[in-house]
């Protein structure tokens, strides 16, 4: 326990399901969790669902595909804790494509048609928040139905 002690995640789509699961998990090893989700509800529910069991955390409502509104909730989260050690995408978004067909797209960096107009965005904003060299990290979590 304690092993992301003093640690500020940030964890997108945290308002149910793997973000959810996620901020608890981090907050019981001692991170404050950064709850953003487009559900206020959910994310005030894993906040209270964290601080009930001892833990800091805290929430913002935000559709994560609107660059203007994540970029928001990034800059008070700067403003707030000073940094981000860690990222975690777990946000349900979809872009329209199967899986392969999203690659080119990825490392070209345009967004395909129908994403999330932030999905390029998230590695420029995980190396914002997590700048080099750092001890932060970052995932990224999803699920995806046929």
């Amino acid at each position: 326990m304690g092993r992301l002690r003093e640690r500020v995640a940030v964890i997108t789509g945290g308002g149910s399901g793997i973000g959810r699961a996620t901020a608890v998990r981090f907050a019981e090893e001692g991170a404050v969790s950064v709850v953003v989700d487009i559900d206020a509800k959910g994310a005030a529910a894993t906040v209270d669902l964290i601080e009930k069991d001892g833990g800091t955390a805290c929430w913002f409502e935000c559709d994560v595909t609107d660059a203007k509104a994540a970029d928001s909730v990034t800059k008070s989260v700067i403003e707030r804790y000073g940094s981000v050690d860690v990222l975690v995408t777990a946000a349900a978004t979809s872009v329209g494509k199967k899986i392969p067909d999203t690659l080119v797209d990825f490392h070209t960096g345009a967004d395909p048609p129908n994403s999330a107009p932030c999905t390029s965005k998230m590695v420029e904003g995980a190396e914002m928040v997590v700048p080099a060299p750092s001890s932060g990290k970052a995932a990224s979590s999803s699920s995806a139905n046929k």
